[in-house]
């Protein structure tokens, strides 16, 4: 018997309408701001153009040039007599306990960044982004409480 070989698919279910989906193809700043204000949660633009979001923290959407994705940040400022060792500590433990976002401590200007990517290469529905901000959103304070609540100002 002669076997086949394996023609495996990747099955992406498709929605009801495309319109449904935020893709790098159809994202806009004004179609963003647009499902915000339908979720009810708080932004304005920066001189920069990107989007802030006030979800219990000062969350930057900024739009990649590419359109491939949407990166949220959050800055915090350790204290200025903060030691590097101490700084990079922090961010070590925070990367470990904390999957879903990324912590860099800025070695110059005494900055911690948290920074998660939402991938818009296959799209994503507005109730999965807004969700996805939330979720970003109630890392950082709950990271600094457990790894660095000392270190910031």
């Amino acid at each position: 018997m002669q076997s086949r070989p394996s023609q495996r698919r990747h099955f992406v279910p498709k929605p009801e309408s495309e319109e449904q989906l935020i893709t790098s193809e159809n994202v806009t700043v004004e179609m963003l701001q647009s499902f915000f204000e339908a979720a009810f949660l708080e932004h304005s633009l920066d001189s920069d153009g990107d989007i802030i979001l006030s979800e219990g923290v000062r969350c930057f959407l900024s739009l990649r040039a590419d359109k491939l994705a949407l990166q949220l940040t959050v800055f915090f400022f350790f204290k200025p007599d903060c030691a590097l060792a101490d700084r990079l500590a922090a961010v070590n433990a925070i990367n470990f306990n904390y999957n879903s976002c990324k912590a860099i401590a800025h070695p110059e200007r005494n900055d911690l960044i948290f920074v998660h990517e939402v991938s818009l290469r296959w799209g994503i529905t507005p109730k999965a982004l807004v969700q996805t901000i939330r979720s970003f959103c109630s890392i950082p304070r709950e990271a600094i409480r457990d790894h660095a609540n000392l270190l910031i100002d």
